[in-house]
């Protein structure tokens, strides 16, 4: 019989077998179980626990037997067993020696305890020895780190990097490609404008008739402004092109506050056409969002307004012949110069001044604009200086023949003085005695002999007053 077991069909433990479990007094102790023997059944200790003097099995205290291997191990008893725990600083191994510990030795980010042979900290990978501490390795210091290096970013990163394509370009098969965003509609050009892909990027341009204002295409107006200016900002100007960058800013400012001034709800773009030398001369491309405003308004406006030492300012309409409507008043004939931006006015008989304004002057042709060449400080143009040196050399010249001419008459007249030829044959008396004759008692004085008009004749004369 089986009195450590309960047997629904035998009548063992009957009063003391609960749940399957034989609750039989036999093996009273807690710490005891129960070994069914033949016939018989016995109650030994668990494992850790020993049998006492009064027969009851009590724990037993392993850590007196020393049980823990090695150094560095403190002995801890449990109920029927015992641990053993490692001195601060030191953890168990697989093979239950106690060792030193990585556990805040060494930074969890930048290094790895390494246990053997001794406890040391190396530096993970991505990171280098420096002053005693694992700095990180810049991996895009290395220009060839990313394979598609024209078109990539480095981003270095703690321990690593990463490559990634510039805006405009997507990474396909490790390289990255351009984003063509006009084909892929991934652009913000308005619907009137046209997008042009680049590298990388894209481009949206408005039709010739209008400009890109806040982001849309607005119909405008263009205008080419001339103005000369002889001071800006209180200093005599002298064209400088190195200093092209600061005329526009300066010149496109005074339009620009002029024009905002009087039609603030426009909206308006300026930029320069060329510049040239003397005084300042200015061509600039005006764009203004407005179909309604003309030439004469603006160039009206400017004048009017504009308290910069200027000696000129036109305006003309950019897309149409700047002599159509002529700007020349008093029937001067107009001329465009599309080189230079400017028209040119030549003045009738009686008119003068850039535009034949000025009445009481010859005809002159107005001042043309050439790159290096201003004579708009003199007010004489070219042609005319041309024809006022041809006419004083004239004049020279005809001064130095008279001069020639003169030179040689008189030292003709003076070779015939005291050497006079034989005389001729007295002529007929003509009733007037020769000066000192016999009319006056005297004896006859031969004259000395000279040039003389005789009511246009010319000829000499002796002492009888006879013709020679």
């Amino acid at each position: 019989i089986d009195e450590c077991s309960c047997d629904s069909e035998s009548d063992q433990c009957v009063e003391q077998c609960q749940n399957g479990q034989c609750e039989m007094t036999k093996c009273a102790g807690a710490n005891e179980v129960c070994q069914n023997g033949v016939g018989t059944f016995s109650c030994p200790c668990k494992p850790g626990f020993s049998r006492s003097s009064n027969n009851f099995c009590e724990d037993i205290n392993e850590c007196t037997e020393d049980m823990c291997v090695g150094q560095r191990q403190t002995c801890v008893n449990t109920p029927g067993g015992f641990n053993c725990t490692c001195d601060p600083g030191y953890e168990l191994d697989n093979s239950g020696v106690c060792i030193e510990s990585c556990l805040g030795r060494c930074d969890p980010t930048t290094e790895i305890c390494m246990t053997t042979p001794t406890l040391t900290c190396s530096c993970r990978t991505g990171y280098f020895m420096l002053d005693d501490a694992c700095t990180d390795v810049d991996e895009c210091g290395d220009s060839t780190r990313c394979s598609d290096a024209a078109n990539t970013l480095c981003d270095n990163t703690p321990g690593s990097f990463i490559c990634q394509c510039l805006a405009g370009y997507t990474s396909e098969n490790g390289a990255c490609i351009d984003i063509d965003e006009c084909a892929t509609n991934a652009h913000d050009c308005t619907t009137t404008a046209l997008c042009t892909n680049t590298a990388g990027s894209f481009t949206c341009a408005c039709p010739v008739d209008q400009v890109l204002l806040n982001g849309v295409c607005t119909a405008f107006r263009g205008f080419r402004v001339k103005i000369i200016a002889t001071e800006l900002n209180n200093t005599v100007t002298t064209y400088q092109s190195s200093m092209d960058v600061i005329y526009e800013r300066h010149f496109c400012q005074i339009i620009l506050d002029t024009l905002q001034n009087d039609f603030p709800a426009l909206s308006y773009d300026c930029s320069r056409l060329r510049f040239e030398s003397g005084s300042v001369r200015g061509y600039l491309l005006l764009s203004i969002a407005s179909t309604a405003i003309s030439a004469e308004t603006i160039e009206s406006t400017l004048r009017n307004n504009v308290v910069t030492d200027v000696s000129d300012i036109a305006v003309y309409n950019a897309d149409t012949n700047a002599c159509d409507p002529s700007p020349c008043q008093n029937s001067g004939p107009c001329t465009e110069d599309r080189n230079v931006y400017d028209v040119s006015c030549l003045c009738t008989v009686g008119f003068s001044g850039e535009r034949c304004e000025t009445v009481g002057a010859q005809a002159t042709q107005a001042p043309v604009s050439t790159p290096g060449n201003d004579d708009s400080s003199t007010g004489i143009s070219t042609t005319v200086l041309v024809i006022i040196i041809v006419v004083f050399v004239v004049f020279i010249l005809l001064i130095l023949l008279l001069c020639c001419c003169c030179c040689c008459y008189f030292f003709t007249q003076r070779g015939g003085v005291g050497s006079p030829g034989p005389p001729g044959p007295p002529g007929p008396a003509f009733g007037r005695p020769a000066i000192g004759g016999p009319a006056f008692g005297g004896p006859g004085v031969a004259p000395i002999r000279g040039p003389h008009s005789l009511s246009g004749y010319g000829g000499y004369y002796d002492n009888a007053n006879s013709v020679i």
